[in-house]
């Protein structure tokens, strides 16, 4: 306390508004704690100033970290206790989130609305019963709290909270809110889903003892969770049909839950061997102990046509060499259906099984193994094309080499021989994608051994669904690479017609310019502006460069801009201006900078609306403030 006296004694009051009024919500709430009485000084404006990011209020800050003193302090100055952030949160949810009790009851005394609804529907009791706060809760019941509210979506009432986060004695204390009811409200109905979903075995006990009803969905719930405990206790209270019990088991069996798995077995159920749906999901577990578990009542898949080629396949495909090779111990490999895994495993790069296959003999056939070459180099798999002789270091491993960022691998192909300038269509295929991968993964050195191999440059064309190599270059902020692609022809005013841009948003796309500002790549902008890159292009709904910056969170891409010629007054398909774009994403700066430049904050959009009024609609008042002063 004598340094925050000492503080307030050296600095004048005047100094320490003007400070406060520079500062964020949170940095203005630790000045309030390292200066005493500080909030008694402050003018009433910034106690509503909201966060940047939150839209936190000082009120806010001092309910969630349980501040009664300053909150106490800021109403008796007046600040509305009502106040909600960006979220919706008022600073009654936001102690009651924290179980401040003490600031719960001073909060509702003052009138706060028990019932107040953030964005998400969310009440004070909502987040007192998620936190467990029991005297808190009973505090909101008290002063008029719904337990039955709904937020946006089913299954969200308070009760709903409390039964997601275990907390039995916060279940119990609203479930005392049913006496005046002759049933169970229809909005609790999936009160004991939530529970048995997320293994609140205690709490599923106490719904079940209260009469709430077990659904099929909440033994699939708790049997997708692996919760063995609430499975046995559902298990235990109802008996379910066969269809519900013959899908649980394979559920359990897929996720590799033993002890779940476990709990089903011990009912006697009828499983048959030739079960291909259970087989399945074993393979794709790869659990041993659940099969071994399963052979112990007498269940023999080994025995099934139709069961055992579908667990060693998956197991195959899925890369489970546990489950392979104990299936192979057992003397499941015979000929008709290791062929069939092996082929399984290829295709899906396990080449560790694919190894284990080979090793006991299986071979594909020439027809088989071709397609097996040719598949596992299109998905990039190395590792499977080094188990076929031929394949090492052609055309066929270059897109995997680069995928796995083989350098010597790739030099050593691309001094093979490959001709770069052949017309052949599938082999600029190839090239192209492997020059894009690279490029994709900041690899420099294989982007530079492939443009000086002879790869063009210019990848667009290939494909809709992807942008060229310069465009990605630029939107990751590669920028040597968006140098080698430019010195190597690369037109840094291509349009990328993605298919986004392409069917929706009409026949213009994007340039590698607008992607490296959208993604506030300084650096990037300037070398291609110095190259050549346009910054009027309007491309998909009208935008230019100028107003992907104005939205963006960097005030220095604009400031290039404009030093660059743009236009700050030109408008997209929807009339919007940048200053339009900046005050709609509340962007200061930005707005600031176009003002200067010149922009009009009295234009007008299609729908007739000013900067300022975008401002406004967006809750950024500080924006909106400047606006308004401009337009004066």
């Amino acid at each position: 306390m004598v340094q925050h006296n000492a503080m307030r004694a050296l600095l004048p009051n005047e100094i320490l508004i003007t400070i406060a009024g520079h500062l964020e919500p949170e940095a203005c709430y630790a000045l309030l704690q390292g200066v005493h009485g500080l909030e008694g000084i402050l003018p009433k404006k910034e106690f509503r100033r909201q966060g940047t990011w939150s839209g936190n209020t000082i009120i806010h800050l001092a309910a969630q970290r349980g501040d009664l003193r300053l909150t106490k302090s800021l109403y008796s100055r007046g600040v509305d206790i009502h106040l909600k952030n960006r979220r919706g949160i008022t600073p009654l949810a936001a102690a009651s989130r924290r179980g401040n009790r003490s600031l719960v009851e001073f909060l509702i005394s003052t009138g706060a609305t028990v019932n107040a609804q953030d964005k998400r529907g969310l009440t004070a009791l909502h987040n007192a019963a998620y936190k467990g706060a029991d005297r808190v809760v009973q505090i909101l019941l008290d002063a008029g709290a719904d337990p039955f509210l709904e937020a946006n979506h089913r299954g969200t009432t308070a009760l709903d909270w409390a039964c997601k986060n275990g907390h039995l004695s916060t279940v119990a204390l609203l479930f005392n809110c049913l006496e005046k009811h002759e049933e169970i409200p229809p909005v609790w109905g999936s009160a004991l889903e939530i529970a048995a979903k997320n293994g609140r075995t205690a709490v599923v006990q106490f719904l079940i003892d209260s009469k709430f009803e077990i659904s099929d969905r909440a033994l699939h719930l708790a049997v997708g969770s692996g919760n063995a405990r609430t499975v046995k206790l559902l298990l235990s209270h109802k008996d379910f049909c066969e269809r519900v019990k013959d899908v649980a088991l394979p559920q359990a069996a897929m996720r590799g839950y033993h002890s779940t798995a476990k709990a089903l077995i011990s009912l006697g159920m009828n499983i048959s061997n030739d079960d291909g749906l259970l087989a399945a999901s074993l393979g794709q577990s790869g659990s041993v102990k659940i099969l071994r578990a399963l052979s112990l009542v007498g269940v023999d898949f080994s025995k099934s046509n139709n069961s055992k080629p579908v667990l060693l396949s998956f197991a195959a495909s899925r890369g489970n060499t546990g489950m392979v090779k104990y299936l192979a111990h057992l003397g499941w490999l015979t000929p008709d259906i290791g062929i069939q895994a092996l082929s399984a495993a290829t295709r899906r790069g396990q080449s560790a099984v694919a190894k284990i296959f080979l090793d006991h003999g299986f071979k594909l056939d020439t027809k088989d193994e071709e397609n097996a070459i040719s598949e596992a180099s299109d998905a990039g798999h190395l590792e499977i094309l080094k188990l076929f002789p031929g394949s090492g270091a052609s055309i066929l491993s270059l897109y995997p080499a680069i995928c796995q960022r083989q350098v010597s691998l790739v030099e050593e192909i691309m001094n093979s021989g490959i001709d770069t300038s052949s017309p052949d269509r599938n082999l600029q295929m190839k090239l192209r994608t492997c020059l894009w991968h690279a490029v994709q993964n900041g690899d420099t050195g294989i982007v530079r051994l492939l443009l000086n191999a002879g790869v063009s440059p210019e990848t667009q064309g290939f494909w809709l669904d992807k942008p060229s190599a310069l465009y990605r270059a630029a939107q990751r902020g590669h920028l040597e690479i968006v140098k080698l692609l430019v010195q190597a022809g690369a037109d840094v005013c291509r349009e990328n017609h993605v298919l986004y841009s392409r069917f929706l948003q009409g026949a213009h796309g994007y340039t590698a310019l607008y992607t490296a500002t959208t993604y506030r790549h300084l650096a990037v902008m300037k070398y291609l502006i110095h190259s050549g890159a346009s910054v009027f292009f309007q491309g998909a709904e009208g935008h230019t460069v100028l107003h992907a910056a104005a939205r963006s969170r960097c005030s220095l891409t604009v400031s290039l801009l404009l030093e660059a010629g743009a236009d700050v007054s030109i408008e997209a398909s929807c009339g919007g201006t940048p200053l339009h774009y900046a005050a709609q994403y509340g962007r200061l700066q930005a707005v600031q900078i176009l003002l200067h430049a010149g922009a009009d904050p009295l234009a007008r959009n299609r729908n007739r609306r000013s900067p300022r009024d975008l401002a406004m609609d967006y809750d950024y008042a500080e924006v909106a403030a400047v606006l308004e002063e401009a337009a004066d």
